[in-house]
């Protein structure tokens, strides 16, 4: 932003309650209903936890977190996210 562009934060901040309350709304039609506050992505996990985001994934295959406690957000290229608690 070295041309003295501005960026509008209010509009930016609105521009991403919409897709997070878009993303929200698709999932809970195909019957998913999150709180999001308890769920983070496998870096956000890797970095809280002080681990790789290998180490999750890896968990992840060997099913040392469960199943039950990841999902995916299809709408979102299939991010993972995973329940905010330790495993190991």
């Amino acid at each position: 932003m070295d041309d003295g562009e501005k960026i509008d934060l209010d509009a930016l901040l609105e521009e991403m309650k919409r897709g997070q309350e878009h993303t929200l709304a698709f999932l809970r039609e195909r019957g998913h209903e999150l709180d999001l506050i308890e769920w983070l992505r496998v870096p956000e996990y890797a970095e809280k936890y002080g681990i790789t985001p290998q180490v999750v994934e890896d968990w992840i295959s060997a099913g040392v977190i469960p199943t039950n406690c990841v999902d995916a957000i299809p709408i979102k290229h299939g991010i993972r996210i995973i329940i905010d608690r330790p495993y190991q």
